[in-house]
C-alpha cells in the first residue's frame, strides 16, 4: 500500500445523481444492494444522519460478530464519527486496530486517545494513524510529532517493531507532504523517501534510536539519492537544491558507520549471533556500549569537516496538518465519476478531511 500517494478526490455529485443515490437507500434495506450506494455517498460525506442510523441497525443485525465483512463498513463507521454518533465508540471496541485508519480521517481527541492506547498496546500498524492524529490535533511538524511519539514508545518499553513503524510513518508522512506540495509522482516519491531517510539519520531533533533506524533505512538508498542529485538536467527532487541533497548525503556518510555499528553491536548482543567472529555476542554489555560510544565519537569527529545543513527544512511544512492517504482502497466500480487527482480539473475534495486536519485518502 502506497501511503505517500496524494488523497483520492471525488467530483461533487450533481443534484440529480445525489437524489438518485438517496432514493436507493429509502425503504427496506438490503445491505448487499445498498453497499455501492452508501460508498458513493459517504466518500463525499453524503450519508444523512437518518440514513446512517438505518444502515447501522441493519449492519449490526445482519453482520453481528463479523462487522468488517460488510463491504461498506469503513464508510458507515466514518459517517457515524462524522455525525457524532455515540454508538461509533462502542463499535471501536469490536473493530480494534482496524478502526485506526478511519479514526485518523475524522480527527478528535477521543479518537486520538483510542488510537494511542492501541499503539501503546503493541500494535505497529496503528502507529501511522497515531502520528497522523497527533499532527492534526497537536503538532503539525512531522519531526517534532515523531519525536514526541518516540518518547512515549520508549517510556512504555515497547518492542522495537513499534519504533520501526514510527520511522516508516515519519518517512511516509513527509514524503506525502512533499508529493502533495509538488505534484510529484510515485517514482519521484520513492526517491524522496530515500532522501528523507538520509536526512533523518543526522537530524538531532530525533532521538538516537530513530536516527539509527533511519540510517539503516538509508543504507541501501543513499547511492540512488546521490545519483539523482547528480543527474544532468531536471532532478526528481522538485524544489530542493541538488547541492543541499549532496550535503545531506555527505553528513550521512560521515556518521553512518558509527550509527550502523551501534545497531549491529546491540543486535549481536541481543540476538547472540552464532559464529560471529567479532565475538561481540559474547562480550559483556558494558563493552558493547563502550564500542558503540567509541564508534559514534569517531563519526562525530569526522563530521566536523562536513558542511553544515542547507536551507532545507524537512518535516516542517506549512499546512502540515494534512496526512497521508491510503491509495490501496478500491475505487467503486459502480461510480465512474470517481477519479484520481491529476486526471481532471474538478475541485479537490479529500475524503473525510475536516478543516486542515486529515482525511483519508
Amino acid at each position: 500500500m502506497d501511503r505517500t500517494a496524494p488523497s483520492l478526490g471525488y467530483r461533487p455529485l450533481s443534484a440529480v445523481e445525489a437524489a438518485w443515490l438517496h432514493e436507493r437507500l429509502r425503504g427496506p434495506l438490503d445491505l448487499s444492494t445498498a453497499t455501492r450506494f452508501a460508498v458513493s455517498l459517504e466518500r463525499r460525506d453524503g450519508l444523512t444522519r437518518d440514513e446512517t442510523e438505518r444502515l447501522l441497525r441493519a449492519w449490526r443485525e445482519e453482520y453481528e460478530g463479523r462487522l468488517t465483512e460488510w463491504g461498506a463498513w469503513k464508510e458507515l463507521f466514518h459517517a457515524l464519527l462524522r455525525h457524532g454518533h455515540e454508538e461509533a465508540w462502542e463499535i471501536v471496541g469490536t473493530l480494534g486496530s482496524r478502526a485506526a485508519g478511519v479514526l485518523s480521517r475524522v480527527p478528535s481527541e477521543r479518537g486520538l486517545a483510542v488510537v494511542r492506547g492501541i499503539a501503546l498496546a503493541g500494535s505497529r500498524v496503528t502507529v501511522h494513524a497515531w502520528l497522523a492524529l497527533h499532527r492534526s490535533l497537536h503538532e503539525p511538524d512531522a519531526v517534532h510529532a515523531a519525536a514526541a511519539l518516540a518518547a512515549e514508545l520508549a517510556a512504555h518499553d515497547l518492542p522495537k517493531t513499534s519504533l520501526h513503524g514510527l520511522r516508516d510513518a515519519l518517512i511516509e508522512a513527509v514524503t506525502a507532504d512533499w508529493r502533495r506540495e509538488t505534484g510529484a509522482n510515485h517514482q519521484a516519491g520513492r526517491s524522496y523517501a530515500g532522501l528523507a531517510a538520509v536526512r533523518f539519520a543526522t537530524d538531532e531533533r530525533l532521538p538516537h534510536a530513530l536516527r539509527v533506524l533511519s540510517a539503516e533505512a538509508a543504507r541501501d538508498r543513499v547511492d540512488h539519492v546521490r545519483e539523482e542529485a547528480l543527474r544532468p538536467g531536471q532532478t526528481v527532487f522538485t524544489g530542493i537544491d541538488p547541492a543541499d541533497v549532496l550535503a545531506a548525503v555527505a553528513r550521512y556518510e560521515a556518521v553512518r558507520d558509527g550509527l550502523l555499528s551501534t545497531a549491529g553491536l546491540r543486535k549481536r548482543y541481543e540476538h547472540g549471533s552464532i559464529g560471529d567472529r567479532s565475538g561481540a555476542s559474547h562480550a559483556p554489555l558494558h563493552r558493547i556500549h563502550a564500542r558503540a560510544r567509541r564508534a559514534e565519537e569517531g563519526a562525530t569527529r569526522r563530521q566536523r569537516d562536513v558542511p553544515g545543513p542547507g536551507p532545507w527544512q524537512l518535516g516542517g511544512h506549512d499546512g502540515g496538518h494534512e496526512h497521508t492517504g491510503q491509495a490501496g482502497e478500491e475505487q467503486e466500480a459502480s461510480d465512474p465519476s470517481a477519479l484520481r487527482r491529476g486526471g481532471g480539473n474538478p475541485p479537490r475534495q479529500e475524503y473525510g478531511r475536516q478543516g486542515s486536519g486529515e482525511h483519508e485518502k
